[in-house]
C-alpha cells in the first residue's frame, strides 16, 4: 500500500479539471480547479461566494481534495494505481460512489467505505484486473448520466487518460 501517491494523484486531477468553469450545463455549477461551489462550503467557507470560489488558494484546494476525496476513498491504504482510479473518479462521481463500484468489483458489501474487508479482498486479487474492471464500470457510469451528450466524450478522454495511467504507476503493462 502507498502513503505517497496523493501528489501524483492530485496532480493528475488538477490537469484534468483546469481552471474556472461556470458553464451553465454542469449540474455542478461553478467550480474551480474541480472543486464546486457546494464542496468549497462544506469543507471551508458556509458563506462563500463564486468570487470566494474564484479566490481560492492552493492550499484550500489541495486541503479539500486530501480531506474530502483521498481520505475518503482511503487512497493511502490503496495500491499504486488503484488509488488514482478511486481518486479522481471519486472526483466526478462522488467518493462513496466510487468506492462503492470497487466494492462490487472486489467481491464485498458496496457500502462505500473503505475497511478491512475490502482491503482484504484488494490484497487476493491482481491490481491489473481491478484497475480494468473498474475502468469498463466508470465507462458505463458515465455513458448513463443526463449530460453524457454535453460531456461524454471529455469524460470518455479523461477516463481513458486515468486507465493509463493506474497501469503505469501499478507496474502493469498496456492490455
Amino acid at each position: 500500500m502507498t502513503a505517497t501517491n496523493f501528489p501524483a494523484c492530485l496532480a493528475f486531477t488538477l490537469a484534468e479539471e483546469g481552471g474556472w468553469s461556470d458553464d451553465p450545463d454542469d449540474p455542478g455549477g461553478c467550480t474551480n480547479q474541480g472543486i464546486t461551489l457546494v464542496t468549497y462550503r462544506l469543507f471551508h467557507d458556509p458563506d462563500a461566494t463564486p468570487e470566494t470560489l474564484r479566490a481560492m488558494t492552493d492550499a484550500e484546494r489541495d486541503l479539500i481534495y486530501r480531506e474530502g476525496y483521498w481520505d475518503a476513498v482511503a487512497g493511502d491504504n490503496l495500491p499504486a494505481g488503484l488509488d488514482l482510479m478511486t481518486f479522481d473518479f471519486g472526483v466526478n462521481a462522488g467518493p462513496v460512489r466510487s468506492v462503492a463500484r470497487l466494492q462490487i468489483i472486489v467481491g464485498t458489501e458496496p457500502d462505500g467505505v473503505i475497511g478491512p474487508l475490502t482491503l482484504k479482498a484488494i490484497t487476493g486479487i491482481q491490481i491489473g484486473g481491478i484497475i480494468d474492471q473498474f475502468f469498463a464500470s466508470q465507462r458505463s457510469y458515465y455513458t448513463g448520466l443526463a449530460g453524457f451528450p454535453t460531456f461524454g466524450k471529455g469524460w470518455l478522454a479523461r477516463c481513458e487518460r486515468r486507465v493509463a495511467l493506474a497501469r503505469q504507476m501499478a507496474g502493469e503493462p498496456d492490455p
